[in-house]
């Protein structure tokens, strides 16, 4: 995995990309996918699950994971926009190896930051997440209540 952290543009930017929403989480950034990863993904705060809707997207209604928002009250929170809440005045709370894909592979340019080849997006976070949606609604599920 490439470095492509650049603290100097990042912090003269203000992190504009994590002020206006979460980080893209992919599967492989816990590990080994079951019930009880994903219980404890959602239960340390920095996670949340929301969805496309098939309404607004070529794609059905599919959940993927993202980084937490600072006003998120529950664990299933589809709002998708606003500051991310591993971004403190510091920069990221999490050293560049421990965050989520999304935000790694991000390549700081503000203020359009990018990822190369197109190859993140929220289809293949989507995509991704396809074989785990049932665990993901019953981690998401034993958490908040409704």
């Amino acid at each position: 995995m490439q470095l492509n952290e650049n603290i100097k543009v990042c912090s003269a930017c203000g992190g504009i990309c994590c002020k206006s929403s979460g980080g893209l989480v992919f599967p492989e950034d816990f590990g080994e996918i079951n019930l009880n990863t994903l219980i404890q993904v959602f239960k340390s705060g920095l996670y949340a699950v929301d969805y496309l809707d098939s309404r607004t997207n070529e794609m059905s209604s599919d959940y993927y994971i993202r980084t937490r928002l600072i006003n998120a009250k529950k664990v299933f929170d589809p709002k998708g926009n606003g500051q991310c809440v591993i971004l403190t005045e510091n920069g990221c709370k999490l050293s560049f190896h421990l965050r989520p894909k999304g935000c790694r592979e991000l390549v700081p340019n503000p203020p359009n930051c990018y990822f190369p080849n197109n190859s993140i997006n929220l289809k293949t976070c989507v995509e991704a997440w396809k074989p785990y949606e049932h665990l993901i609604e019953e981690a998401f599920r034993s958490i908040d209540e409704y």
